[in-house]
């Protein structure tokens, strides 16, 4: 039968299911998902942990830095106190009278103040090391000599603690070439921690031998002390690390200090060390200066200055040569000198041991300083320069800046002792620039000579032929002002010159005229166109004119009176002018 309208075929479905990778699957989604967090997670902390990190070691050498500047500050204040014992000791000790018992034990205390001193410079030096300023002076020094003589200088602290300390050496003399003051703070921190950490009855022994091996000399400081755990040996030259736990630790810094120093050498300090049996420290300097050539932080003018010179503190020199005493013009008259300083003891005593060679006025502070200086014109002015309110420099430069008192010669004494400050003294108008402690003969001889200079400047600018002007301590402002007024006088020589009419000239006050010309001659004003008058008379006879004429041309009436005036002056008569010449 057939299929009325029906189609005969069947149909059929085939339903296909594609899966996806599994890299496309929702497992893998989630686990990108947590994988991204987690990598998200991971850099966040990394990123914060190195930001902790850096932010860990700013607040450490911020810190470190506080130390150190603490530390240059106290030894800056520390400055102060040295003064008034170094200074005192030396005054004594240049006494004739002082007994040998008592030469003796004031030389001792002074050779470990001194030393004192130098243990405070070793702050500032760290902090040159730390800003890569630090220069090394290498000279040839005999360094068996050198280290005998430090070694020598710990004999009595040794004998009271009851040490045995020996120095052997392979060589009686072998020449080096080291910084003698780098050198002698490497040695002595070395040897001073040997026998601080050394009990009683037991040996400190130093050694100086030659190595073959690594072409080198070696001084090795070998204690009895309790010795240092092998886990902090590494960390022993880094800075504040405190050998023990013992009351005699100190603060960490000298072993550093001298590492750097040895490495700045380009050497080596070595240490080892066993528990309950002592410590070796190895000091390891190269020969030759080979390797010092074309080395940065290296002074080489004094490089090949074969001249051995030693850094450790020398004895104070028993008795003081008499013709070196010192000499001021005018002794009879004794100068004005300012002293300006805000500690009443270093003022007293600066004022009570030049009181001898000059009449001494004391100031508290800048303020007080500079209305003296203007009020009293003193001859001289010696200032400290870390004073409440104005201070040294500020005081310095308005000094020099004022007309009136740019003439006074400025020696400023100061615990800075960093090349930029002293440049800035300097650069303010100061003449000279002492550091504390200060050696009062020093003071005396700087201030002598300052003073003396002045009959150098009045011949310089009346006859050109000083021995050395560039040494002339003056400034342009004064050379100018002395200039045009020596020529006045030489254009005017045959008039009627009176002071009130240079003053006018000078378009100055008769009061600074004589103070201008008495601080920048040390003559006055009268004696200041005699002179002038003087030297052209002395050309007047050489050019031919006789005692008589040359003595009316200039303006003396008496020819007998001028005639003593010349011999002053030039130490002759003036009819011999024309042989003497």
């Amino acid at each position: 039968m057939l299929n009325e309208g029906k189609s005969g075929s069947s149909e059929r479905i085939l339903k296909i299911r594609i899966t996806p990778p599994w890299w496309k699957t929702p497992l893998a989604y989630i686990l990108y998902t947590f994988l991204i967090a987690a990598i998200i997670i991971l850099v966040y902390n990394s990123i914060r942990r190195i930001n902790r990190y850096k932010n860990e070691l700013t607040i450490e050498k911020k810190v470190n830095e506080l130390k150190l500047q603490f530390f240059t500050n106290i030894s800056h204040e520390i400055r102060t106190p040295l003064t008034l014992i170094i200074g005192p000791l030396e005054d004594m000790m240049a006494e004739r009278s002082l007994s040998p018992v008592k030469r003796l034990q004031m030389g001792i205390m002074l050779k470990n103040a001194k030393r004192m001193l130098q243990l405070t410079n070793q702050l500032l030096d760290f902090r040159k090391i730390q800003n890569n300023k630090m220069i090394l002076k290498v000279r040839e020094i005999d360094i068996v000599v050198f280290t005998k003589e430090i070694f020598e200088s710990f004999g009595p602290l040794a004998r009271h603690k009851g040490i045995t300390c020996t120095l052997n050496s392979d060589f009686d003399s072998f020449m080096l070439f080291a910084d003698p003051k780098k050198l002698d703070i490497i040695i002595y921190n070395i040897i001073s921690n040997a026998i601080k950490f050394t009990s009683t009855g037991k040996n400190v022994l130093v050694k100086i031998a030659d190595s073959e091996k690594t072409k080198s000399i070696e001084i090795s400081v070998t204690d009895e002390g309790p010795g240092i755990p092998q886990k902090n040996l590494s960390d022993i030259f880094t800075r504040y690390t405190i050998l023990s736990n013992q009351e005699l630790a100190g603060t960490g810094i000298g072993l550093s200090l001298s590492y750097e120093l040895a490495r700045l050498h380009k050497g080596d300090l070595l240490i080892s060390s066993t528990v309950g049996k002592g410590s070796t420290f190895t000091i390891r300097l190269l020969k030759g200066k080979d390797h010092f050539n074309n080395a940065p932080g290296i002074d080489t003018e004094e490089l090949f200055n074969h001249e051995p010179e030693f850094a450790h503190i020398r004895d104070y020199a028993e008795n003081l040569d008499e013709d070196k005493r010192i000499h001021i013009a005018d002794q009879a008259d004794k100068n004005l000198m300012l002293v300006i300083e805000d500690n009443h003891e270093i003022l007293n005593y600066i004022c009570q041991s030049l009181k001898s060679f000059f009449t001494t006025v004391g100031a508290r502070n800048g303020e007080e300083g500079l209305h003296l200086a203007k009020t009293i014109n003193p001859d001289i002015i010696i200032t400290d320069i870390k004073m409440p309110g104005i201070d040294g420099m500020e005081m310095t430069r308005q000094l020099k800046e004022d007309f009136t008192t740019s003439h006074i010669p400025v020696i400023m004494l100061t615990s800075k002792s960093d090349l930029k400050d002293q440049i800035e003294g300097i650069e303010t108008g100061a003449e000279a620039y002492i550091v504390k402690p200060f050696n009062m003969e020093y003071l005396k001889t700087v201030a002598a000579n300052l003073l003396n200079q002045r009959a150098k400047v009045f011949s310089y600018y009346l006859t050109n032929k000083a021995n050395d002007s560039k040494t002339l301590k003056i400034s342009s402002k004064d050379g100018e002002f002395l200039q045009k007024l020596i020529k006045h006088v030489e254009e005017n020589y045959t008039t009627d010159l009176s002071i009130n009419g240079l003053a006018e000239q000078s378009n100055v006050s008769r009061t600074v005229l004589y103070n201008k010309i008495k601080g920048l001659t040390g003559s006055s004003p009268v004696e200041f166109v005699r002179k002038i008058k003087m030297n052209i008379a002395a050309k007047l006879l050489e050019s031919g004119y006789n005692v008589s004429e040359a003595s009316y041309k200039t303006g003396f009436l008496d020819v007998k009176y001028f005639s003593r005036l010349f011999k002053a002056q030039f130490g002759y008569s003036p009819s011999r002018h024309k042989i003497e010449k």
